[in-house]
């Protein structure tokens, strides 16, 4: 895939970056943690500010701000390679994760700005996702008013041990300027029932989270019409092509539904060191009991396009 890199210091840029084949490289809650808090680490060592971010099931969406075009390089070498490090090691797999050259598109005059910023929000309403973008998580649209969008805030003196402890190391790990890691987060999870695990994670994003939402307001009246802007637009995205290899991304969450509820697999990431003769077992039980197409299926099960 050709992507245009056109970057301008001083700017809103649009970054984007696919995986290899379109592999899935976040399939839960932990991955997503991971490299939320992987991004808001480097964004603060390489002096980079971050507007807007989307992570979706096989690419990532970033608006940035940077003052030399050195610190976007760094920056995205960075969360690209700490983070298929992580994934790697998760999933005992080998080889890059993300393609390279990363897309990315500086915007130069505000209504280009307004309309990727719309963009940016708007990707899992495209995909199917979400009905509206801040009802979905990972763009992180609901954190710019409410420190708990997705779960009940945490009163301290009421919480359990478990909890206390977990909103400790958390702290305790940002403080030192480290990301969240896959062995933390899944050793703090199995202590947490459902509700403190939706609890948890709200707090680990606003602890780490280091998005300026004051620069994306710049560009509308308040918070509200950016909600409303928003809803009434998909935004667009003209100088970086998209690729997409099926309708919708919900299927995701279905097909690791189905798998685990088999018992085909415990944890979906073991689906990604699986023999190929196993993965193309799975492949012809999952064909036709989602809406996924097949490419999708490939994509999830981690075997090349055919």
């Amino acid at each position: 895939m050709t992507q245009k890199r056109i970057r301008l210091e001083g700017v809103i840029n649009h970054c984007y970056q696919r995986t290899v084949n379109g592999f899935l490289a976040f399939y839960t809650t932990i991955d997503c943690l991971v490299f939320f808090t992987i991004v808001c680490v480097a964004a603060a060592r390489h002096k980079v500010k971050l507007v807007k971010i989307c992570i979706m099931p096989e690419h990532f969406h970033l608006s940035v701000v940077f003052l030399r075009a050195e610190d976007l390089s760094s920056f995205m070498c960075q969360i690209t390679r700490d983070y298929s490090a992580a994934f790697n090691k998760r999933c005992n797999r080998q080889g890059p994760l993300f393609q390279s050259p990363y897309g990315n598109a500086a915007k130069t005059d505000e209504k280009k700005i307004r309309t990727n910023l719309i963009y940016v929000d708007n990707n899992p309403v495209e995909r199917m996702l979400t009905s509206v973008a801040e009802d979905y998580r990972w763009n992180f649209l609901a954190y710019a008013e409410n420190r708990w969008p997705f779960s009940e805030p945490v009163i301290k003196r009421h919480a359990s041990g478990a909890m206390k402890k977990a909103m400790s190391l958390v702290t305790a790990r940002q403080k030192c300027g480290k990301p969240l890691s896959y062995s933390m987060l899944k050793s703090i999870f199995k202590a947490l029932n459902y509700k403190e695990r939706r609890q948890l994670a709200d707090y680990a994003i606003t602890t780490y989270s280091v998005i300026d939402y004051k620069e994306s307001l710049r560009y509308f009246k308040s918070f509200q019409d950016m909600l409303l802007a928003t809803h009434s637009t998909t935004g667009s995205e003209h100088d970086i092509k998209e690729e997409f290899h099926g309708r919708r991304d919900d299927v995701y969450a279905k097909i690791s539904s189905l798998l685990q509820k088999n018992g085909f697999v415990k944890d979906v990431h073991e689906v990604v060191s699986l023999p190929i003769a196993r993965k193309k077992e799975l492949l012809r039980f999952l064909q036709g009991k989602t809406p996924a197409t097949r490419r999708q299926l490939l994509c999830y099960l981690h075997l090349p396009p055919e």
